[in-house]
C-alpha cells in the first residue's frame, strides 16, 4: 500500500549538499531561501520543499539535519559507488 500519493523527489545532490551545509550552521533563513529557489525551479520538488519548510519554520534543526541526511547519503552513495571497499 503506497504511503503517500506523491513521492518525495529530492533536488540534485549539489542542492542537498548546500542545504546540509546551511543546516550544519543553523542557518534557517538560508534554508528557507534555498527552498524558495527550489520551489520555483521544479514543481516536482514541492513535497520535499513543503516538508523541509515546515521543519525550518519550527526551527527543528536536528530534524532538518536528519531529514537531509537521508537524501544526502542516498545521493552520495549512488554517485560515488564504494571506492576502495575492503
Amino acid at each position: 500500500v503506497p504511503q503517500s500519493p506523491s513521492p518525495l523527489v529530492p533536488p540534485p545532490p549539489a542542492n542537498i549538499a548546500a542545504l546540509v551545509e546551511l543546516a550544519m550552521m543553523g542557518d534557517i533563513k538560508g534554508i528557507i531561501e534555498q527552498l524558495d529557489i527550489l520551489e520555483k525551479a521544479d514543481a516536482r520538488f514541492l513535497p520535499f520543499v513543503t516538508e523541509l519548510r515546515q521543519l525550518a519554520k519550527r526551527f527543528q534543526e536536528k530534524k532538518i539535519r536528519q531529514f537531509l541526511e537521508k537524501y544526502h547519503r542516498n545521493t552520495s552513495n549512488d554517485k560515488l559507488g564504494n571506492p576502495g571497499s575492503q
